[in-house]
């Protein structure tokens, strides 16, 4: 499914910034 892709793929570059900004990642998780 392309949208469960795209969400994956957005929050996988949010989990990336979180842990550049040593932060909890804010997943949207969709």
């Amino acid at each position: 499914d392309i949208q469960e892709e795209l969400a994956f793929k957005e929050d996988f570059k949010e989990g990336v910034r979180a842990y550049g900004e040593r932060r909890r990642p804010n997943f949207q998780g969709k």
